[in-house]
C-alpha cells in the first residue's frame, strides 16, 4: 500500500524519532501510563480503535503509542535458535490495545514475522524529502 502512494514503512529509527515526538522520557507524554494519550491494557474488549481519539505527540502524530503494532522497514537480523536460518522477520513498535502499559514505551518493540497478518497490527507510512 505506501508503494502504491508513492511512500514506504519508515526505518525504526525513523519511527522512533516521530513517535517520541522530540522527548525523552519512557512515553512521548512523560514517565508515568496515561489513557488520555494511548490506548492499552483495560482497552482490549474495546479492539483497535480509528486514529486521533487520543491526544497527539508533540510532532502532531495520534497513537503512536498503544492502539496497534505498527510495521517497520527494519529486519530483524538474528537468526532462528534451532536452524541458524535468518527469519524473515520485521520489527513492529508502538504497542497495541491490548497490552500492558510497559509495552508501550517509546522504546518497545517486537519482531514478526513479515507475512504475519494480525488483528493488533499495522502501519504507518512516510513520504521521503
Amino acid at each position: 500500500y505506501c508503494q502504491k502512494t508513492g511512500k514506504r514503512l519508515p526505518s525504526e529509527l525513523e519511527w522512533e524519532k516521530a513517535a517520541k515526538g522530540g522527548t525523552t522520557t519512557k512515553y512521548f507524554w512523560g514517565i508515568d501510563p496515561d489513557p488520555k494519550y494511548a490506548w492499552y491494557g483495560g482497552d482490549y474488549d474495546l479492539g483497535h480503535h480509528p486514529v486521533g481519539k487520543k491526544k497527539p505527540n508533540n510532532f502532531g502524530l495520534y497513537d503512536t503509542s498503544g492502539n496497534v503494532w505498527e510495521w517497520t522497514a527494519t529486519e530483524d537480523k538474528t537468526k532462528s535458535k534451532f536452524s541458524g536460518k535468518k527469519q524473515n522477520k520485521r520489527i513492529v513498535r508502538g504497542g497495541a490495545f491490548n497490552v500492558s502499559a510497559n509495552l508501550i514505551t517509546s522504546s518497545s518493540r517486537l519482531s514478526l514475522h513479515s507475512n504475519n497478518r494480525l488483528f493488533n497490527v499495522g502501519f504507518r507510512c512516510v513520504k521521503s524529502p
